[in-house]
């Protein structure tokens, strides 16, 4: 009984010949009938076994093609579909030059489906598909933040992995994404709040990042990202460094420079003191403690630059001693309590090595901070 799996297979295997052919004669010309001692001795590149009597390369690259393309169609008129069938169908297509139809299959394939288990992949391909065809100045479908949106209301929320993959990537996109009006940037900045708050919750260091989307599998027992080599991993620091630094962007941008200083310091509070994600570099991976180590220095960095302007600006202005003192013990504190903070967290990781060196060089820090308060 034919199965997804198998026409995949199939159809894997027509697309390597389809490369080999055209990797080996570029222009066209089938160079693999001449006697080159240039050529390999091991017959490694030898793609005469492909071809048909007086026939070349290219006319055999077709030939594929089209054999190719007539599985793709019988597999869909016996409504036998996978994730991995559809996307290597959608690969084939871009290498083909057809992003309009490859757009449209990934679009009829999900709008057909009922869940969004399964089909992580697809999801995210067609935002980055939509992106890339945005770029190229063509209009696909629907944009990228809509997919991703879509994707991500319709994924539960015990669907840990996908439902992060989704939180994470629909972030990214409405960081990128530009806002025509006032009132189109207060709403993606409402609903990237909410975002973030979400993220919070579901942070639980790298025991919930997927590692391997590979393992996930589809009713026919194929994996979603089977031969695929450039594997989903949700970094979560690296998106909580991402948000700290859009926003402080956004601050130089903005005259509301209380309501952002605030807004950056809820921030990275969330992340360092009221999530457990941000309390020790245990049992994260090394990708992780290099994003965290940047999150810290991006704090330290903006609370150190804010109180130096602090003290300059009240300096001019004249502000009452007793408020000036109350306003540079506040800034102290935080300073202080950053570096702490970071100390802590690598302290936490062990041994030697980058964690060492990472304590140390914080606690130089505060040290010398101390010294010149």
């Amino acid at each position: 009984v034919p199965t997804a799996k198998m026409y995949l297979e199939c159809t894997r295997f027509l697309r390597i010949r389809i490369r080999l052919l055209r990797e080996y004669s570029p222009d066209g010309n089938n160079n693999t009938h001449q006697d080159d001692d240039d050529d390999d001795e091991d017959g490694q590149n030898d793609t005469s076994f492909l071809l048909y009597e007086d026939e070349d390369a290219e006319s055999a690259a077709r030939r594929h093609a089209l054999l190719l393309e007539r599985l793709y169609a019988n597999a869909k008129d016996k409504s036998l579909s996978s994730p991995s069938l559809t996307l290597d169908q959608v690969d084939y297509l871009l290498d083909n030059g057809k992003p309009t139809e490859a757009e449209f299959l990934l679009s009829q394939t999900l709008s057909d489906s009922n869940t969004t288990k399964n089909h992580v992949h697809l999801w995210l391909k067609w935002a980055e598909l939509s992106e890339r065809m945005i770029s190229a100045g063509m209009s696909p479908s629907l944009p990228p933040v809509v997919i991703l949106r879509r994707a991500f209301k319709h994924t539960p929320i015990h669907e840990r992995e996908a439902h992060l993959l989704f939180l994470t990537n629909l972030m990214k996109s409405l960081m990128l994404r530009s806002s025509s009006s006032e009132r189109e940037a207060a709403e993606k900045e409402n609903e990237l709040k909410g975002l973030f708050q979400q993220l919070l919750l579901l942070s639980r260091g790298s025991m919930y990042a997927i590692d391997d989307p590979t393992k996930t599998k589809s009713k026919e027992g194929d994996s979603i990202d089977e031969g695929n080599e450039s594997g989903e991993k949700v970094n979560l620091a690296e998106v909580f460094l991402s948000y700290l630094q859009y926003n402080i962007i956004q601050s130089e941008k903005s005259n509301k420079n209380n309501d952002m200083d605030d807004s950056i310091r809820s921030i990275y509070s969330g992340v360092l003191f009221h999530s457990s994600y941000g309390k020790s570099c245990k049992g994260k991976d090394e990708s992780e403690v290099t994003a965290m180590k940047s999150f810290f220095d991006a704090c330290l960095r903006y609370e150190l630059v804010s109180s130096s302007t602090s003290k300059i600006a009240k300096k001019r202005v004249g502000a009452d001693k007793k408020k000036k003192r109350a306003t540079r013990q506040a800034n102290n504190d935080r300073i202080c309590k950053l570096y702490e903070a970071a100390i802590s967290f690598f302290r936490g990781g062990g041994g030697g090595g980058f964690w060492r060196v990472a304590v140390d060089g914080y606690q130089r820090g505060l040290q010398n901070f101390k010294c010149g308060m």
